[in-house]
């Protein structure tokens, strides 16, 4: 019985809006005591509160499972404190002592104050993570008035939020949000920010570190995959010519040396033959010889091909020595990348976590 009547005690001290005081516009923060900021209704285009069942709650009180007396009464006693301070508008010390309080009694009313304390601090995310824990157990542990004017805040604040879904496939990396882990890779999860900028990265020893900075808007959700690419991946390079050119202009070079090559071996193939016949003719007749049409042309067939070798030396060697030239000159030069311009993997397995959420997603890119 002992238990029992402490329970009833500190329920009437976390009873929520106190018939004596007259209904305003404005919610009431749970227990009665002070005026909380201004109704979210107020004003056009404010989303509307679902409606709660209050017939679902069978008086079992499930947040007061396991917590003993004396913490029972500890919570209460610094969950009047923080509600004066709240009176007096001295949010960021109510805010303190909601705070210890629920370390003594997670209590959903609780929750709500603080998230009421919260709101003028400029501080959506807290204010949105209270809320949550408020309306855990629905209008069983807020009056139906309270649970609603909870569900319009929480929505209102969401619009300063965006959800962003990090993910990455690379085993043993980590991704962060503004320098906070948030995944361990491969994985994906979802977390909540303020709508604005912000950078995410995603690191592992022997890869580059990829970081990406964006402005999100309020109100939405998002996803942000992160691939990791290796310093290789990552590098190309690029030429001043294309790559065939100076093996072209320096293989015309051989080619022409080739050819000067095979005319000087012909040319001095028809000097010999001239000069034979020569020798010969004289050694005959005793007497210097008068070159026939036959002899003629094979000393003008021959001084041709000399100087068409003599021309192909020249311009084969020019064009060996402008190849190599090239070839220097065309060395590649390395160069980043931009990973915003690299394919997506042609197929990607990641491990799903996130809230009331496990599982494997697959994706694919054609």
């Amino acid at each position: 019985m002992r238990s029992a009547r402490c329970l009833v005690a500190v329920t009437t001290a976390l009873a929520f809006a106190t018939p004596a005081l007259p209904r305003i516009a404005a919610a009431q923060p749970a227990g009665g005591d002070a005026p909380a900021p201004a109704d979210p209704t107020a004003g056009d285009g404010a989303p509307a509160a679902p409606a709660a069942d209050a017939s679902k709650c069978d008086g079992s009180k499930p947040w007061a499972n396991g917590v003993s007396d004396e913490d029972q009464k500890l919570a209460s006693g610094l969950f009047r404190e923080g509600n004066a301070l709240l009176r007096d508008s001295l949010f960021v010390k109510a805010a303190e002592k909601y705070r210890e309080a629920v370390t003594h009694w997670d209590h959903p009313a609780i929750h709500y104050n603080l998230a009421l304390a919260l709101l003028p601090l400029d501080q959506p995310i807290e204010v949105h993570a209270s809320l949550e824990k408020a309306m855990a157990f629905g209008v069983c542990a807020l009056d139906q008035d309270k649970f609603e004017q909870a569900v319009r805040y929480q929505a209102l604040v969401e619009l300063q939020l965006t959800r962003i879904v990090v993910s990455c496939t690379e085993p043993g990396a980590q991704a962060f949000v503004d320098g906070k882990q948030t995944v361990s890779c491969p994985g994906k999860e979802e977390t909540l920010i303020r709508a604005g900028e912000h950078t995410i990265t995603a690191s592992k020893e022997g890869f580059e570190t990829a970081a990406l900075t964006r402005v999100f808007a309020g109100g939405k959700t998002e996803e942000v995959p992160m691939r990791l690419y290796r310093p290789e991946e990552l590098t190309g390079y690029t030429r001043k010519f294309p790559s065939w050119m100076p093996y072209a202009v320096g293989g015309g070079g051989v080619l022409l040396l080739a050819v000067g090559g095979l005319l000087h071996a012909s040319a001095a193939s028809g000097y010999s033959d001239f000069d034979q016949w020569a020798k010969t003719c004289e050694a005959e007749q005793h007497a210097g010889c008068t070159p026939t049409s036959t002899e003629q042309g094979i000393r003008d067939s021959a001084d041709t091909k000399q100087t068409i070798a003599f021309v192909g030396y020249g311009v084969g060697a020019a064009a060996l020595a402008g190849g190599i030239t090239l070839l220097i000159l065309n060395r590649p030069k390395p160069y980043r990348i931009d990973v915003e311009k690299l394919p997506p993997p042609a197929t990607a397995v990641v491990p799903i976590v996130g809230k009331d959420t496990v599982g494997v997603q697959a994706s694919f890119s054609f």
